[in-house]
């Protein structure tokens, strides 16, 4: 018997759907189920501001400005013209004009009903009036989640999918929910300086995109930071919904996929220095702090589980050697390999790395306790949290070690007593009888009970934080740091996110190829 043909699970495939230009397919990818014609009863079900207005009225625009005019004119109140914003995001908007790769990636356009609850809508498109690849998000209230929709010249509409089919087999981590695994809006650089995005920090000038530079979207365009506010808001809203439905006749369904972001690396988000490569390269600054990210799960170990974190004198990276460790490996923005600019060259932003996403992290917080309430009554303790977060914390994203945790989490689990449950289950282990094993890391801190294991984190932060200083004191500590940030770089290189361009971080001439890990030591080591 030959071999099974394996599926296309990629967004690309959707582009492959046929139909008329004007009409709207359904085709989830991973489903099992082949496109099909969503007849005009069936649009009548969907409860998004496109379906209800544009699509129910029969009409199918071609281009991103198109889905706005047909808004105003068939649902109005829907998504609220006087609440667009505009937003700018590309790789090269930071490059000189007269480079080549000097442009806008993408134009984001979002429109809000309720305050603080995050957009109605979200459309993205490379220009707003000529016709090209056009995607939308659009909050269907009847559901619950983002209805995922694009389409391309000659293409139908195709409606991808609702944010609960990023959590069903076969869909999961298909079509768009390679990018959006949980089914959330995401925003890459989701913290100041939003590395490739408009912002206070970094505007985008005219000459990088002539011919669109006098649209509405591009002069009206706002910061960043007003984006990454309304995302922070959409995944709260999703999130919520999400951790109300995984709790179903008092039992926990789907536990590990509930559970990834505690022990996993599902996605990632990226943050940077607060410097100006530019700055560094001259030799304006004599060091920069390391965003804390870098070094350990700050806002889930601070925000959720309140313990205090090292301050930034000592995550000081000297400049001069972080110059060196770039020139050494041939550190510049490539694309197909070929530097764009001169070597030596960082983003914008000195400095990417691979920081926890924002949409695992507040996933947690939206399950644990809120801060002064006692335990009880929520899914998960900040002690279950904390233990399982301080396994092997001097590598906050992918982390072998505490993915090994997740074999744990077997079936349904009742909710009652959810989070003593799971510890207990971990602690209790053959493995936490093993010298070096993860789960032994785990019941050292279990086992210290409700206050100590709060104790044990904190001194044990406390000496990594020393440890940290010193190495970044020395003349090779920012070389060892660069090697870790780079092996961080090109694991992500593997993932979804690094899809759109080549040039998303500053690489060499070839992959260093090291899988390398932090220990509490702050020695950086081999993976394995």
């Amino acid at each position: 018997m030959g071999a099974e043909a394996v599926q296309d699970l990629d967004c690309g495939v959707l582009r492959t759907a046929e139909g008329d230009q004007d009409s709207l397919v359904r085709f989830v990818v991973g489903s099992g189920e082949p496109p099909k014609v969503v007849s005009a009863e069936e649009i009548g079900h969907l409860g998004d501001p496109l379906a209800k207005g544009p699509f129910a009225s029969g009409l199918f625009p071609r281009t991103a400005q198109g889905v706005l005019d047909m808004l105003d004119q068939t649902v109005p109140n829907a998504a609220p013209a006087d609440s667009q914003t505009s937003f700018i995001v590309g790789e090269g908007s930071q490059l000189p004009a007269d480079n080549p790769r000097a442009s806008v990636r993408t134009f984001l356009v979002t429109r809000t009903r309720v305050p603080n609850a995050g957009p109605e809508i979200v459309v993205a498109a490379q220009t707003p009036e000529a016709e090209g690849l056009v995607e939308v998000m659009a909050w269907d209230d009847s559901a619950g989640g983002f209805n995922y929709y694009q389409t391309t010249p000659g293409q139908p509409w195709i409606l991808a999918g609702n944010s609960a089919d990023a959590l069903r087999s076969g869909s999961a981590g298909a079509g768009p929910f390679e990018s959006h695994p949980s089914g959330n809006a995401i925003m890459k650089e989701l913290r100041l300086p939003w590395v490739h995005w408009k912002s206070f920090r970094a505007p985008v000038p005219p000459a990088v995109a002539p011919q669109i530079a006098a649209h509405p979207w591009f002069m009206d365009a706002i910061g960043a930071e007003t984006f990454e506010a309304q995302i922070q808001d959409s995944v709260r809203r999703w999130n919520r919904i999400r951790l109300d439905r995984a709790v179903t006749d008092d039992l926990v369904g789907d536990a590990l996929r509930l559970l990834q972001p505690l022990f996993a690396t599902p996605t990632v988000n990226l943050i940077s220095a607060d410097i100006e490569w530019s700055k560094v390269m001259r030799g304006e600054v004599d060091s920069f702090a390391a965003p804390i990210a870098f070094f350990l799960n700050a806002h889930a170990l601070r925000d959720i589980c309140g313990l205090e974190l090292p301050e930034p004198d000592k995550l000081q990276v000297q400049s001069l050697a972080y110059r060196e460790a770039l020139t050494e490996h041939g550190i510049t923005l490539r694309e197909n390999g070929e530097p764009l600019v001169p070597v030596p060259s960082d983003t914008h932003f000195a400095f990417l790395v691979p920081e926890p996403a924002f949409e695992d992290t507040e996933l947690l917080a939206l399950a644990a306790p809120k801060k002064d309430d006692p335990d009880e009554g929520t899914l998960l303790s900040r002690r279950l949290i904390g233990c399982a977060l301080m396994v092997d914390f001097a590598n906050p994203v992918l982390s072998e070690r505490r993915a090994a945790l997740a074999r744990h989490v077997t079936g349904d689990i009742p909710a009652d007593g959810f989070s003593q449950r799971l510890g207990d289950a971990i602690a209790g282990s053959s493995e936490a009888g093993e010298e070096g094993a993860p789960e032994a890391e785990f019941a050292e801190l279990w086992n210290a009970g409700e206050e100590g294991w709060k104790d044990l984190a904190q001194e044990g932060i406390a000496a990594y934080a020393e440890a940290i200083k010193n190495l970044l004191a020395g003349p090779e500590g920012a070389k060892e740091v660069f090697r870790l940030a780079q092996s961080r770089r090109e694991q992500v290189s593997d993932m979804p996110i690094h899809s759109e361009v080549d040039f998303l971080f500053a690489t060499p001439p070839a992959k260093l190829g090291e899988r390398l890990r932090m220990s509490p030591g702050a020695q950086v080591l081999p993976v394995g």
